[in-house]
């Protein structure tokens, strides 16, 4: 009974020990990096890529309002319904009418250049994110420019495959749930939030699995797959977590809406981007800490372990000097 006592204590240090570790070696890490300038760099590009996203969006509201009548008048209507009767509101509800018709107008010309955009920031985004990783996981630049535009443009495609998916597997549970729902035999089995509940993890998955690739992938030397895996495991929670705390805050205690009124939803934005970028190089730091550890640890028992950046060092030579 005794001895098991022991080895549970020992246990008990050796964890306390690991965790004390992480903590005091990420917190001198994080100074060390300037976390905070880092992710200021990743926030500007991911600003600048959701302008291009939101000249995609104009160019299909766009080309939406153009295919259908309807939609135009129904767009009349609600203009009518929001703006009184007075000549200021008149001449704002103009204006918008003005914007939307050149929307609809230039809607080809929009859309070409949103692409052309969005080609180019989310290619600079990716690199900010290699650039960050480099100087987080200590590594060098071995590509050259062409081959990191090409190594970006494949990320790019990766990023927009998972989008689409995240996409679509929404669309796929809603509509499944709106059959399911005619059908009274599997409407009884039919869990409340399961539409909502469902879709939250395949998307949290599909971002899991977008952390890992830049983790493991983005960088010219790849880190160890069990430091990539920390580092996704480590953004992913804080992510998530931090996200549900956020919006709770929003909910019920910031007046931020009363504040900015219409302008709120941009500071929001503006502020998570900033705050994800922040989790994302934590994320890189913890993963990197755990390389360090592995490589000391290896060094300690005599093993060989996978370096930062690969040299080729001369073998040593036998000293032939008589004594």
């Amino acid at each position: 009974m005794i001895e098991f006592v022991i080895k549970i204590v020992k246990i008990v240090v050796a964890v306390a020990e690991e965790a004390w570790y992480y903590i005091r070696a990420s917190a001198r890490k994080v100074f060390d990096d300037d976390i905070l300038f880092l992710a200021s760099g990743l926030a500007f590009n991911g600003i600048l890529t959701m302008v291009a996203l939101l000249l995609l969006a104009a160019a299909a509201f766009g080309w939406f309002l153009n295919s259908s009548t309807a939609g135009v008048a129904q767009m009349n209507d609600i203009l009518n319904a929001i703006f009184p009767q007075q000549p200021f509101a008149t001449d704002i509800r103009d204006s918008i009418l003005n914007f939307v018709t050149d929307i609809i107008a230039y809607r080809r010309s929009i859309g070409v250049v949103g692409v052309l955009v969005l080609l180019w920031t989310a290619t600079s985004l990716f690199d900010a994110l290699r650039s960050v990783l480099h100087r987080v996981y200590a590594l060098k630049r071995k590509f050259s420019l062409l081959r990191s535009f090409a190594h970006d443009i494949g990320f790019v495609a990766i990023a927009l495959v998972l989008f689409v998916a995240s996409n679509l597997s929404v669309w796929f549970f809603t509509l499944l749930e709106h059959f399911a729902m005619k059908i009274p035999a599997i409407r009884s089995f039919m869990v409340p939030g399961l539409n909502q509940t469902i879709p939250t993890i395949v998307i949290v998955l599909l971002t899991t699995v977008m952390f890992y690739i830049v983790y493991r992938y983005m960088t010219d030397t790849k880190p160890p797959r069990t430091a990539a895996i920390i580092s996704t495991l480590t953004t992913t929670v804080l992510w998530v977590v931090s996200g549900k705390l956020f919006g709770l805050y929003l909910t019920h205690v910031s007046a931020i809406g009363k504040i900015f009124g219409g302008y709120a939803f941009l500071l929001v934005i503006m502020f998570w981007i900033y705050y994800s970028s922040i989790v994302f190089v934590f994320g890189g730091i913890v993963g990197q800490v755990y390389w360090e550890r592995r490589k000391w640890r290896e060094e300690q028992h005599g093993g060989v372990a996978e370096p930062a950046v690969h040299h080729h060092r001369k073998p040593l030579r036998r000293s032939t000097t008589k004594r």
